[in-house]
């Protein structure tokens, strides 16, 4: 049945409806635009049509090619296609850098000439001015001066490996040395920790700019020194017993007291009821410490004598009025000294030799019977008297052969059943003329400077420095071996009090800075030298230890104790058949130059020991006793005479 079409189905019919039935409404769109919407819109809104109407195009089938061909002829025509305008190319002209730049400055204002200047000298300040200044006023000072605590470090770090004071403590049931402890490491690795992990493998590190990073690290390396500081310099330092009559009716002498670590230590005895007697070389420096003393102390005493280290006469005198005065003498601290002069001694020694060695041991030597009353008056073993001879780092690299092998003794002691550099056989056992050849061999070496001699200054005189300050640490090594062969109660140590900040180490280490540096040495000598190292007071403390401490190794004797009272050598005892495998051998152009224009050690090839505890022990097997005959070989043909008379032995 037909019926009849409305006008949109006829319209639509028109434009070709078999197309719209068989592409779709896409295509259509696509094609027809608005009049296909018009069209399609008759087509969906119109009424039925009849399916038999032979007025409309016929579709054979769904994809049948005549619907298809009645929808491709009936559609709009194609666009055409746009195509680009070809331009030929001219030929290319090199352009160069002064054509570029008179192309710029043609556009160029002198507002914007000033800004490119002004942006450039921003940038050298930016990235080269400030770093350089940082370098040379931040981390080049504090380097160096974090390179004296290196042993500190050590045995910082050495305390933290075993354990020692920790578990020492936990045995007398007090857990707040190990909460310290392990506050303190957790305060120093996690910020360094957290900057590498934020620099190199953190997986947002690339979220963070480059001046946040260098905070951080910055922040941490700050943390770290403050937690070092903090730890070695109070928690972990020895914290001598408190009591204005703990040392009441104790005689202690202290060499060098007017100043310095002498001068805290003499306060702390006297703080505690000790009568000092404190030395100097003019009495008018001595007097205001004693009146300081006497001011501000309860129950403590003091004494100004007279010792000059350079005139072995001034020890001899000093020990005969310490004699006299005190039949008792309890401590003995062995600190007098400063940086070797170009000077000798009057005795015609090289002045740290000569000085910080030979006068102390004259000294001791003198009050020996004193010492051995004072400790025999304790009534026990755990109270005898003790000397304690300040040492320092320089001992240690001394006994390295930093400054040489030939430091001590150029030759070496061999004889038919005596001793040898490789054997650890004491030299006693030689026969007595091959100890009379051996001693007139080493009264022959350089005693009387004439190749190890400072001048005043940290630089030239480190070789001078050291080897005094490790005749100070063979001399209290034996002293302490023989008054326990004849049953003296006496006993020795050497310590290390570490960096100290004191007059003589400033004025020694800011000569070490470059002066054509403007501003340098002040920063360094007001800001970085009080803040990174230790106190005269934290110094005092060290010296305190081995002469208040109960300890079992303390006790003993014979001990070279760092600054924080833990022996140095550790149990270990000397191996020379290890001794090659740690050798490096040093060229010769490292060291000192001619001695005919310049002071210090004197061109040679040397080799250092990379084991200090071994260099140490086996410096002590091969030397102590020599270096103990040749100073008594000088004190026989010096003033001090009389101070042998009074050796029990």
């Amino acid at each position: 049945m037909a019926t009849s079409a409305g006008p949109a189905a006829v319209a639509a019919a028109a434009w070709g409806t078999e197309g719209v039935v068989s592409k779709g409404t896409g295509t259509v769109l696509r094609q027809w635009g608005f009049g296909g919407i018009l069209a399609m819109t008759g087509v969906l809104w119109g009424r039925p049509v009849d399916d038999h109407d032979d007025t409309l195009p016929r579709r054979t089938s769904r994809f049948g090619k005549e619907g298809v061909t009645a929808a491709k002829k009936s559609g709009p025509p194609p666009k055409s296609r746009k195509t680009k305008k070809w331009i030929p190319k001219l030929p290319f002209k090199r352009r160069t850098e002064k054509d570029t730049k008179d192309q710029v400055s043609s556009f160029e204002s002198p507002t914007t000439k000033l800004k490119q200047t002004m942006s450039s000298i921003r940038r050298v300040v930016t990235r080269v001015v400030i770093p350089s200044l940082a370098a040379v006023y931040t981390i080049y000072p504090m380097a160096s001066l974090l390179l004296f605590r290196l042993p500190e470090a050590l045995s910082w770090l050495g305390v933290f490996q075993n354990n020692h004071q920790c578990w020492a403590t936990l045995n007398h049931k007090s857990w707040r040395a190990c909460v310290k402890l392990y506050t303190v490491h957790i305060l120093m690795l996690a910020p360094s920790l957290g900057a590498f992990w934020l620099w190199g493998f953190s997986k947002h590190r690339s979220s963070f700019s480059k001046a946040f990073k260098w905070k951080v690290m910055v922040l941490s390396c700050l943390v770290a020194i403050a937690s070092f500081k903090l730890s070695v310099d109070h928690w972990w330092l020895y914290h001598p017993p408190r009591g204005i009559d703990l040392l009441q009716g104790k005689v202690a002498v202290v060499t060098g007291a007017n100043r310095g670590i002498g001068l805290g230590t003499a306060l702390a005895l006297a703080e505690r009821g000790a009568h000092v007697v404190v030395t100097c070389r003019t009495l008018a420096k001595c007097q205001p410490v004693v009146d300081q003393i006497e001011r501000t102390t309860l129950k403590g005493s003091a004494q100004a004598v007279v010792l000059d280290l350079t005139r072995l006469e001034s020890a001899s005198r000093l020990a005969e009025q310490l004699s006299a005065d005190y039949p008792e003498i309890h401590y003995f601290f062995a600190n007098a000294g400063t940086t070797p002069r170009q000077e000798l001694t009057h005795e015609g020694l090289e002045d740290g030799f000569g000085g910080m060695h030979l006068a102390h041991m004259a000294v001791v030597l003198g009050i020996l019977p004193n010492l051995q009353r004072g400790g025999a008056a304790g009534g026990d073993t755990m109270h005898p008297s003790r000397v304690v001879v300040v040492s320092s780092e320089m001992s240690i690299n001394a006994a390295m052969g930093i400054f040489g092998n030939d430091l001590m003794f150029s030759t070496t002691a061999t004889a038919a059943g005596g001793a040898t550099a490789a054997s650890t056989q004491s030299s006693t056992e030689a026969t007595k003329s091959n100890r009379t050849k051996i001693l007139e061999d080493d009264l022959n070496d350089d005693w009387r400077g004439e190749r190890t001699r400072g001048d005043g200054t940290i630089g030239p005189s480190l070789a001078a420095y050291g080897r005094a300050k490790l005749c100070g640490v063979l001399f209290a090594l034996e002293l302490n071996r023989r008054m326990a062969r004849h049953g003296i109660p006496v006993i020795s140590h050497a310590v290390h009090p570490g960096a100290v900040v004191t007059d003589s180490s400033r004025n020694s280490i800011l000569h070490a800075f470059p002066q054509w540096i403007p501003g340098l040495r002040w920063v360094v000598g007001h800001v970085y030298f009080p803040v990174l190292w230790r106190t005269v007071q934290g110094g005092a403390r060290s010296l305190l230890c081995p002469a208040l401490s109960q300890a079992p190794h303390i006790v003993q004797g014979g001990q070279y104790l760092d600054a924080l009272c833990q022996p140095f050598f550790h149990d270990r005892y000397p191996n020379p058949a290890r001794e090659k495998e740690t050798l490096i051998q040093i060229p010769s152009f490292l060291f000192g130059g001619d001695n005919n224009t310049s002071y210090g050690p004197k061109t040679f090839s040397t080799s250092i020991q990379l084991d200090p505890v071994q260099a140490v022990l086996l410096a002590d097997v091969r030397w102590s006793e020599r270096l103990w005959n040749v100073s008594v070989a000088f004190l026989q043909d010096s003033p001090a005479r009389p101070v042998l008379d009074r050796v029990p032995w």
